[in-house]
């Protein structure tokens, strides 16, 4: 798979096809990824997003997604 192809995945997978309940926190998430970016640089934030996901992978809390497939 692409690396355009994933992004593409992701972006239409995970924020169009779902309600953002509460704008305000997204706001502050998407606000602290920018600072981390921009801090630390995008390997670290990378890193962390890759964290993120595996830690809500493991979680019961969480519902499975899978991305949507495309031909």
């Amino acid at each position: 798979m692409a690396a355009g192809e994933e992004t593409s995945h992701i972006l239409s997978g995970l924020t169009n096809q779902l309600p953002d309940r509460d704008p305000e926190e997204t706001a502050e998430w998407l606000e602290s990824l920018d600072a981390l970016i921009q801090e630390q640089g995008t390997e670290r934030a990378q890193y962390i997003m890759r964290s993120l996901l595996q830690r809500a992978a493991r979680s019961p809390w969480v519902s499975r997604w899978s991305p949507p497939r495309t031909t």
